[in-house]
């Protein structure tokens, strides 16, 4: 019985190691995660450190906002658009009925005989106003440019 006792012991020793090498797996799998996880706990970190524009410690929608207009200053080279540029200046030069003694500026409309004339009841009376009216005139002027050159 000699032969039988020693495939016995070779077994043991084999499923010995079988159970070492599977507990070396397990311990190398829950290292590899406990790293993945540690790495996504620092990349969602870092995410939310970048989307705290405000610094307060929360992403929050002011964040969204902040991050908004970060955006439109490098689309517009860093100021005001040219709509806000306009308004801006009407408001100062006082297009508003109010800042010019009553005076009401009027759009012309479509259907007038005189190109020129100004109907009375059609007012521009506030700098948003006059934005609005700027930004229209600016993108007709766009497709205009984009017609030229088509």
């Amino acid at each position: 019985m000699g032969f039988l006792d020693e495939i016995k012991n070779k077994a043991e020793e084999l499923g010995e190691k079988a159970g070492d090498a599977f507990e070396a797996a397990k311990d190398k799998a829950g290292d590899l995660i406990d790293t993945g996880k540690e790495k996504a706990g620092d990349l969602v970190d870092a995410a939310k450190e970048k989307l705290d524009t405000d610094g307060d410690g929360d992403v929050d929608p002011s964040d969204g906002s902040h991050a908004f207009n970060q955006l439109k200053d490098r689309a517009t080279g860093g100021g005001e658009s040219p709509a806000d540029q306009v308004a801006a200046a009407a408001g100062a030069a006082g297009t508003s009925a109010s800042d010019t003694g009553g005076t009401e500026y009027t759009i012309p409309s479509e259907d007038a005989t005189d190109p020129f004339a100004i109907p009375a009841d059609d007012p521009v009376s506030s700098p948003e106003a006059a934005k609005d009216e700027a930004l229209a005139d600016l993108q007709a002027t766009a497709e205009d440019l984009k017609s030229d050159g088509a």
